[in-house]
């Protein structure tokens, strides 16, 4: 999906605020869930991959690394932090590669970024049909409980006001930039999302507290493995 992405309104802030103590974390959660299971010189690809901070490590790392996004102008900054990793503009659940990947990874709850319980499926089976059999897909998601619970204030930053609401009924946590440009993220049960895991053909091989990470204790790491082709 081209055009304008809601992270385009904070690209600029992104790192200095966020992406940084975010990319630290999915890095220490890749190297002790992943990075063991995987070959040397393996595959990776970045699903939501922001400003590339996680993608310059998995470089150094020694991995292949690909990123898609939906915000070009957080690419645009992947494209400085990352300059050995390519790069795709699209919507999640809509990528297109012409290989398979050793491994996905998915941080900072961008499965809550999914707009429906539909997007969220279509997305697991396009991250499915990108990797290879017996390979891997680590992701990060946010429990309801904290949207119901921690997910009603505001805040300024650098001069931006961020103003948060979760609209119960839908299910709709939304962060409203400078009164204008909104970031919608959507509240799935773990049914829901363990339902659209096994239906794109993953196994879930651990789940665990995504350790460091606001809000504690709501955060969840998942671990699952494709199912190998008979």
């Amino acid at each position: 999906m081209k055009g304008a992405a809601s992270y385009d309104a904070i690209a600029a802030l992104y790192d200095d605020y966020w992406g940084n103590a975010f990319a630290t974390l999915a890095l220490e959660a890749f190297q002790q869930a992943l990075s063991p299971l995987l070959p040397a010189g393996a595959a990776v690809l970045d699903l939501c991959c922001g400003t590339g901070l996680l993608m310059a490590q998995l470089g150094s790392l020694g991995f292949e690394a690909y990123g898609v996004d939906e915000s070009s102008k957080m690419l645009k900054a992947a494209a400085r932090n990352a300059p050995r990793a390519q790069l795709q503009q699209a919507d999640m659940a809509e990528f297109r590669a012409d290989r398979s990947f050793d491994g996905v990874v998915s941080f900072y709850n961008s499965v809550n970024h999914a707009r429906s319980v539909e997007h969220l499926r279509a997305t697991m089976a396009n991250v499915a049909r990108h990797v290879r059999a017996d390979g891997y897909f680590l992701f990060d998601y946010v429990l309801p409980d904290a949207f119901e619970s921690a997910w009603e204030w505001s805040e300024r930053i650098a001069g931006w006001t961020f103003r948060y609401t979760y609209e119960r009924s839908s299910g709709k946590a939304i962060c409203l930039v400078n009164e204008r440009d909104a970031i919608r993220q959507s509240s799935f049960e773990v049914r829901e999302i363990y339902q659209a895991v096994s239906d794109a053909g993953f196994v879930v091989v651990q789940e665990s507290q995504m350790v460091g990470s606001a809000p504690l204790g709501s955060r969840r790491l998942v671990l699952a493995k494709k199912h190998a082709v008979d």
